[in-house]
C-alpha cells in the first residue's frame, strides 16, 4: 500500500511508465494480451502529456490506424478505447500532423467505426473527436469535408438519441460544417490536390456540383493542364485503383461540361486507357464502374477533334 501511494503520479513513476509504454509500442501487431487490455492501457497512459508526446514521436499513430482497420470493426469496446485515446490526443498540437496524414487516414477510419456500431457511447466519442478536430487545423477540417462528415451529421440527426449530449454535438457539428462547407469546394482546392500527384480523395471537389460550378475555370491554362495530370493518373502502373477511379469520374465530368472536352480527351487517347482499366482482371469494382461511366460520357455525342490543339 505504501509503495502504491509513493508511486502515485507520473513524476513518481516516470521511468516505469515509460518502460510500460515502450513495451506496448514494441508489441504492436504481435499482441500477448487481449485487444481490450492493450487499448485500455494505451488510453490510460496517454492521458499523461509526456507519454503522449513520446508515443506520437515513436509513430504510435500507425498502431491506431491498423487497429481501426481491423479490431475496431469487430469489438465495440476496442473501438471505443481507440477513439477515446484519439480524442485525448487531439488536444495536443504535436499530434495534428498525424491526424492530417493521408497514409494513416485516421479521421476517415474513426468515422467508419459508426458503420459497424451504433452504441451511443461509441457514437458520442466519435463526435467528441470530430468536435475537437473541426477547428484544430485547416487540414483536419478539410479531411472532414472531403469524407462527408456534414452528410453523416445530417443522417445521425434524423435518429432518436437517449443521450442528449449526442444531439447537442450533432447540432454544433452541423452548424459549423454547414457554414464552412464551401471553403473546400473550390477550383483552388482541386488544383492543389491534383497538382500534388499523391492521392485523390472523394469529396466536394469530385462531384457533379463542383464541375457544374467550375468547368469554366478550365479555360485557364494552369487548370487545363491538370486534365493531362488526371490522364497520367489513369495511365500510371501499378497506381492506386481509388486514385484512378476518381480520375475517371473527373475526366468524365470534364467531357460532359467543358466545351470541346471530349475532343481534348480524344487527343490524349483517354478512351484507350479507360478501356484498359475496364478490362484489367484485378481492377477494383469501384474502378471498373467509374471507367465504364467515364467511357459512356466520352462517347456520347462525340465530335471530331481534328481542328483542336491541346
Amino acid at each position: 500500500m505504501n509503495f502504491g501511494y509513493r508511486a502515485r503520479g507520473y513524476k513518481n513513476c516516470d521511468k516505469q511508465a515509460e518502460e510500460f509504454l515502450n513495451w506496448l509500442l514494441q508489441m504492436r501487431g504481435n499482441l500477448t494480451v487481449s485487444k481490450q487490455a492493450y487499448t485500455f492501457s494505451l488510453m490510460y497512459l496517454l492521458k499523461t502529456n509526456e507519454l503522449a508526446y513520446n508515443f506520437t514521436r515513436s509513430h504510435g499513430f500507425k498502431i491506431f490506424s491498423d487497429l481501426l482497420d481491423d479490431e475496431c470493426t469487430k469489438e465495440h469496446q476496442v473501438a471505443y478505447n481507440v477513439v477515446s485515446t484519439l480524442w485525448i490526443l487531439s488536444y495536443h498540437q504535436f499530434t495534428l500532423k498525424d491526424f492530417e496524414d493521408y497514409s494513416l487516414n485516421i479521421i476517415e477510419k474513426a468515422v467508419k467505426v459508426l458503420d459497424f456500431f451504433n452504441k451511443e457511447k461509441v457514437v458520442r466519442i466519435v463526435l467528441l473527436l470530430l468536435d475537437n478536430l473541426k477547428t484544430a487545423s485547416d487540414g483536419c477540417h478539410e479531411i472532414m469535408s472531403d469524407i462527408g462528415v456534414l452528410n453523416l451529421t445530417i443522417k445521425l440527426q434524423n435518429r432518436h438519441w437517449v443521450d442528449n449530449d449526442i444531439s447537442e454535438l450533432l447540432d454544433k457539428l452541423f452548424e459549423f460544417l454547414d457554414q464552412n462547407q464551401k471553403t473546400f469546394s473550390s477550383i483552388l482546392k482541386f488544383r492543389k490536390e491534383v497538382s500534388q500527384k499523391t492521392h485523390l480523395r472523394w469529396g466536394p471537389i469530385h462531384t457533379e456540383k463542383f464541375w457544374q460550378e467550375n468547368y469554366l475555370s478550365f479555360h485557364e491554362k494552369d487548370n487545363l493542364d491538370l486534365i493531362r495530370v488526371l490522364v497520367d493518373v489513369i495511365k500510371n502502373e501499378p497506381g492506386e485503383d481509388r486514385d484512378k477511379a476518381i480520375a475517371c469520374f473527373d475526366l468524365g465530368e470534364f467531357a460532359r461540361y467543358f466545351p470541346l472536352g471530349r475532343q481534348i480527351l480524344d487527343q490524349l487517347k483517354l478512351k484507350e486507357e479507360v478501356i484498359k482499366q475496364m478490362g484489367r482482371v484485378n481492377s477494383s469494382a469501384e474502378l471498373k464502374k467509374e471507367a465504364i461511366i467515364c467511357y459512356q460520357k466520352m462517347v456520347f455525342d462525340s465530335k471530331s477533334s481534328s481542328s483542336i490543339k491541346f
